[in-house]
């Protein structure tokens, strides 16, 4: 009797454990909790650009400046032909901008109008430019009759007026083009040459 009590008492007093390993085991406590959602403020940089007196902001703009032509004794005055050139001056207005620019003007050829044989070409030869009241630069020529100038953040944010002169002329190759060149001279038309300006953030 005695051995089947202990027996008994043992069998309770594990299970008795097991319960307790249990209950134990799947306790979850409680805990504080706090949480918190932090907005940063940033602002955003200013972007104006005009050119010349016109606000340009968010769109591109294509003009058609006044082009003064060189002396040249072969050619009538204020006419063009083949070996002339001329130049237009367009003044850029960063006033307001936060970010340094890059200006770009390309004259697009195919778009010119007035030309009866658009074999020939009328391109970019060279440009100019100065920043404010500081000395004139060489602009660099890239791609297809492309000028881009970049103005410095101090300058930008200085409110400095960038003007640009570009030299525009009539490609004399008489090799490819004397025949276009006639036919265009021929008619004598008035011609209209789009400049397309751009104006970006500049981006190192």
């Amino acid at each position: 009797m005695k051995k089947k009590e202990n027996s008994r008492r043992k069998v309770g007093i594990a299970v008795l454990l097991l319960l307790l390993i249990i209950g134990v085991g799947t306790y979850t406590y409680s805990r504080y909790t706090s949480s918190a959602t932090a907005n940063s403020t940033a602002s955003i940089a200013k972007w104006a650009v005009k050119v010349n007196g016109t606000d340009f902001s968010t769109t591109t703009q294509t003009l058609t400046p006044t082009i003064t032509w060189d002396t040249n004794e072969f050619v009538a005055d204020g006419k063009i032909a083949p070996g002339r050139t001329g130049t237009f001056t367009i003044e850029l207005d960063p006033t307001g901008s936060e970010v340094a620019i890059d200006y770009v003007l390309k004259i697009d050829s195919s778009a010119i109008t007035g030309i009866t044989n658009s074999a020939s070409k009328i391109s970019v030869t060279g440009a100019t430019y100065k920043v404010g009241d500081g000395e004139s630069q060489s602009a660099t020529i890239t791609g297809s009759d492309g000028i881009t100038i970049t103005e410095a953040l101090a300058d930008v944010q200085a409110n400095k007026t960038v003007t640009v002169t570009v030299t525009i002329g009539w490609d004399n190759d008489s090799d490819k083009q004397n025949t276009a060149d006639t036919e265009n001279g021929a008619t004598a038309g008035d011609i209209i040459v789009p400049t397309t300006i751009t104006a970006k953030q500049h981006i190192s």
